[in-house]
């Protein structure tokens, strides 16, 4: 019985953040303007009149900013299921609960509207659906960038981030993921649709086959200068099946680098009280992280 409840949490915990499934309704549907509720326009109006004060802050401090306007928003897995009235993939606005994705792509998403000098809805629509989806084109459920090996891959492409490359004790990584395909239950959209599963199937061999570059937790000591408030952390995970299990942002709090995250253990969005190789060393399952900038 005890197997079974730890094998559902973690399902539940990586669903939501390693690859991404469909989940709570919300208020996100939208056409031309985007429909959201009037607690998400309280927040979308709020975060872009603070971040429009800070015209000289780089991309990775408006980032930064951002994320400290979501502490302790809930947390909640699998946020993005909400088809249309058709059954539909459609974009999801919904700033009122995260998994530990949403959080980085809503943080990146209100940087980017802000930084551009439109700061509307109908902007960040667009600029959260570039980050969310396959080169930016919403078509379909496997046009989501489920995989955050993926996400990180499509979203260096399109300018949106950087890896940092380069830092003491970096190695390379190369795993075969099949977390979805093996997991089908998890994800309401691939039961009983077989063709999808084939799409998601294919999509796993082609990450299969990408090398990717990480920072060991063994060897934290040599690369921990190099991280920047407002970079963002992916961790390299030992689960079978997949490469990265989460991600969050780094935030300066009394001079030091702290986590920002939405952790299911919590269920918030939270700051970590110690650094990140004490945050290493308290999941077992973490072999390291993957650095991104925002560009």
């Amino acid at each position: 019985m005890r197997i079974a409840w730890i094998l559902g949490l973690l399902l539940l915990v990586v669903v939501g953040c390693g690859s991404r499934g469909s989940s709570v309704s919300t208020d996100g549907r939208f056409g031309t303007e985007p429909r959201i509720g009037k607690e998400d326009l309280e927040f979308f109006t709020a975060v872009m009149v603070h971040l429009g004060k800070l015209e000289d802050a780089s991309m990775a401090e408006l980032v930064a900013e951002a994320g400290r306007f979501f502490l302790h928003t809930p947390y909640g897995a699998q946020t993005l299921e909400y088809p249309d009235s058709l059954g539909k993939e459609q974009l999801v606005i919904n700033l009122r609960v995260l998994d530990c994705t949403t959080l980085v792509e809503n943080c990146l998403a209100l940087a980017r509207t802000s930084r551009s000098g439109d700061h509307t809805l109908v902007r960040f629509a667009a600029e959260l659906q570039s980050i969310r989806y396959r080169q930016g084109i919403l078509d379909g459920y496997a046009s989501r960038l489920h995989y955050f090996c993926d996400w990180i891959s499509d979203n260096t492409m399109k300018g949106v981030v950087k890896q940092v490359y380069a830092l003491p004790g970096e190695r390379r990584l190369q795993k075969t993921l099949s977390f979805m395909s093996s997991h089908q239950e998890a994800y309401p959209a691939l039961r009983g649709d077989a063709a999808l599963v084939e799409q998601i199937v294919l999509r796993e061999k082609v990450l299969s086959a990408i090398e990717y570059f990480y920072l060991p937790e063994e060897e934290a000591q040599l690369w921990l200068d190099g991280l920047q408030e407002g970079d963002l952390v992916a961790f390299t995970t030992k689960i079978e099946g997949l490469l990265i299990s989460h991600v969050g942002l780094l935030v300066m709090v009394e001079g030091k680098l702290r986590l920002l995250h939405a952790s299911s253990r919590v269920g918030e969005v939270v700051i970590s009280k110690q650094g990140l190789s004490h945050y290493l060393e308290q999941h077992k399952n973490a072999m390291g992280i993957i650095l991104l900038r925002p560009m």
